[in-house]
This record gives C-alpha cells, structure tokens and sequence, in this order.
C-alpha cells in the first residue's frame, strides 16, 4: 500500500507541475519569448518515432547563424501534410524568430519551441495557445483529482471506524 501511495504522490506532483507549465506556456506573451533573427538554410519535415502510436512530424529550421535546429511541432501525418507553413518560407531569406524558452531540446538537439515567426514585421506563423490551455486544464484537473484521492484515503485510515472494524476482523 505504501508503493502505491508514494506512486500516487509523485502522478500528482507531475499532472500539477505539467498542467502548471502548459498554462504557463499559453499565457506568455510574444515579448517574454526569446527573439532573434536567422537566415534558412533549410526546412525539413522531421519524422518522430512516437511509441505505439506511430509516427509524429516537426517542421524543422535549420538556420545559418547558428548549428542549433529550431522547429514546430506538426502532429500526425494528415495534420502535417495540410500544414502550409513550408509554402511560406523561402530559403535564403531572415526571418523573426520567437521561441519559448522552457522547450527543452529532443534527443537529437532540436528544439520544438517556435510560436511565432515574422517577416518584415509580418506575421507568417503564430501558433495558437488554445491547445496548451486545454492540455494544461487537463493535466491540472487530473493532477487535483488524484490530490483528493490521496486526502480521502489519508482521511480513511484515520477514522476510528476503519480501527474498531480491523479489531473485529482480526478477531475472527
């Protein structure tokens, strides 16, 4: 029983603390982003081994100021097909960057964090934040709702009645 209440303790550190960090995300406005500017050297579509559930897809930027790949994230093959982004961007031309900085970079070094890309103070690309609130939403209300299991279970062990009924079962 102990594994089982140290392993809902640290499920709900984590649902809090992720659903925390995804409203953080939705909420920051584009002047706490870290902006620069980079020329494209090359656009690639990145596919991302994904578990059991296939495969996931990131348009990847790969710019010549610097070796560090910055990216978006696309999500699944249909999503990333229809994305029209990589219409827009033409190699060879610098574009406004802005990435959010508490994306931290994949196994390979890329760094999915792009939320908005400009050029010539027009607006190409701007990634909504309605997603990170509604996961953030969810992961929060999951993170609560184990909160109270974990409140409820503490509160059972201590009510007197659970003490006289264990006496009684072991007497038997």
């Amino acid at each position: 029983m102990k594994q089982n209440r140290t392993t809902l303790i640290f499920t709900t550190i984590v649902f809090i603390a992720g659903g925390l960090l995804l409203i953080y995300r939705g909420l920051q406005p584009i002047d706490n982003l870290y902006k620069f500017s980079g020329t494209v050297a090359n656009l690639t579509i990145q596919e991302l081994e994904s578990g059991k559930s296939g495969y996931r897809y990131s348009l990847d930027f790969a710019l010549g100021e610097t070796e560090k790949v910055y990216g978006i994230y696309l999500g699944t093959k249909d999503q990333a097909d229809k994305n029209e982004l990589k219409n827009k961007i033409e190699l060879g031309k610098t574009y406004t960057f802005y990435v959010d900085q508490t994306v931290s970079p994949s196994a390979d070094g890329n760094t999915l964090g792009i939320r908005s890309i400009e050029n010539d103070g027009q607006m190409i690309y701007k990634e909504s934040s309605k997603a990170s609130y509604i996961g953030g939403s969810l992961f929060l209300t999951m993170g609560l709702v184990t909160l109270l299991i974990l409140i409820y279970w503490d509160k059972r062990k201590k009510t007197p009645y659970n003490k006289v009924h264990n006496q009684w079962r072991g007497s038997v």
